[in-house]
């Protein structure tokens, strides 16, 4: 009943230029420049608040973008399912060309090939007897072409449609993310006065070890006037002119079929111009087994920021699993 009141948007320069460098083939770079202009992503929205001092409503404006800094290459398990997918997709290549070939043998296509050079040499390439051939011609030159390669590469197309729904791309090395972004409020809704709002930066990095092997995944951020100091759990401080940095580690381990993943992880979170709060820190181990559909057995044990221990397990058929 009524338009919302705001809106986002994410563009990727690579996308909207249609770059050749997002081909799957183009996804194994690990080349800095190939890497920015591949993952590059420019975010931006506009939001409206209402004021409760003056009951009026205001915007506030944000800006964000998003790029990979440096990228593994893909493994060998992957690379040899890309081969065996290249290698069918060439086959249905060549063997498109040589039904290319037959179809404009066929006498039917001959016909309507002669009729369009007729109506070109006769009426000329602008004319609309030339364009009525034309398209009589690809018409049915584009039917005849899909029938017979629909019979002839029916076993190929089924093949690579079934390698395909079964490729994934796995990485392993070492890689790093960069995000950041900013906002800010017009309180009178005019761009001629704005205050700024808030402000934080996000590096993400670590060593993938990819499918059955243990990962390394780390986390550092910064913040300007969050809108919670999650280091202050007890609100004493207003989080005008506020900046924290938080930082996290984590070993993962995910098992091949994806059923066993163990992790072990810690979080350190500050604020870094008040020394009203001290750091606090988390650690935490947790194990998941799936033994079914949307069914696991989960057991975690770690210290949380206020130092109390403790530990849980899930409830399944009303069986609390804890070892």
């Amino acid at each position: 009943t009524q338009l919302p009141n705001s809106y986002a948007l994410d563009l990727s320069p690579a996308v909207l230029s249609k770059s050749k460098l997002l081909s799957l083939k183009s996804l194994q770079a690990t080349a800095l420049k190939d890497i920015l202009w591949q993952t590059f992503v420019i975010s931006t929205g506009i939001k409206q608040f209402d004021d409760t001092v003056t009951q009026k409503s205001y915007y506030k404006t944000a800006l964000g973008f998003k790029v990979t800094l440096a990228r593994p290459a893909w493994s060998e398990a992957t690379l040899t399912k890309f081969n065996e997918l290249s290698v069918i997709q060439e086959s249905i290549t060549n063997s498109n060309i040589t039904i290319r070939k037959e179809v404009t043998k066929d006498s039917t296509i001959k016909n309507l090939d002669r009729k369009r050079r007729d109506a070109l040499a006769q009426y000329g390439q602008q004319s609309d007897e030339y364009a009525a051939a034309q398209q009589q011609y690809i018409s049915q030159f584009s039917i005849a072409f899909a029938k017979l390669s629909a019979e002839k590469n029916a076993e190929l197309k089924a093949a690579i449609r079934k390698k395909a729904e079964g490729f994934a791309i796995e990485r392993v090395g070492w890689y790093a993310e960069l995000a950041g972004g900013f906002s800010a409020a017009f309180p009178t809704n005019s761009f001629t006065y704005s205050t700024a709002d808030r402000s934080g930066a996000w590096l993400t990095g670590g060593y993938d070890g990819g499918f059955n092997k243990i990962s390394l995944l780390g986390i550092a951020r910064y913040l300007y006037q969050p809108e919670t100091l999650f280091a202050d759990s007890t609100g004493k401080l207003p989080t005008n002119k506020i900046s924290t940095f938080d930082a996290g580690t984590r070993l993962l381990y995910v098992s091949g079929d994806s059923k066993l993943n163990i992790s072990f992880e810690s979080i350190y979170r500050s604020v870094l111009n008040k020394s009203i709060v001290n750091p606090s820190w988390r650690v935490l181990f947790s194990a998941a087994y799936s033994v079914g559909v949307n069914q696991q057995l989960t057991f975690s044990f770690g210290r949380d920021f206020d130092g109390t221990l403790g530990k849980s397990g899930n409830l399944i058929a009303g069986l609390n699993f804890i070892v």
